[in-house]
């Protein structure tokens, strides 16, 4: 991921609703995704951010049963 990358959501099919639920999803994490460990450079990087919320965003996405929940931000620094 590029040093500007920025996560979106891809226009595809969706049911009614979809949508809206998404970009909310997205703006949750980028939320806590701009809280994670601001102490080191490295997760002030555009690019860090953007992979840490594609990351974040696609766990959510094929885990609905467990979606996305505040501190996952802070375990998937560690992967990254």
């Amino acid at each position: 991921i590029s040093a500007t990358a920025e996560v979106s959501i891809r226009n595809g099919p969706r049911s009614p609703g979809s949508d809206i639920a998404d970009e909310e999803l997205l703006q949750e994490i980028k939320n806590d995704v701009e809280r994670t460990r601001r102490d080191f450079e490295y997760f002030r990087r555009p690019g860090t951010k953007a992979a840490l919320t594609a990351l974040l965003f696609v766990y959510a996405k094929l885990n609905p049963g467990v979606r996305y929940v505040q501190g996952m931000n802070e375990i998937a620094a560690v992967l990254l």
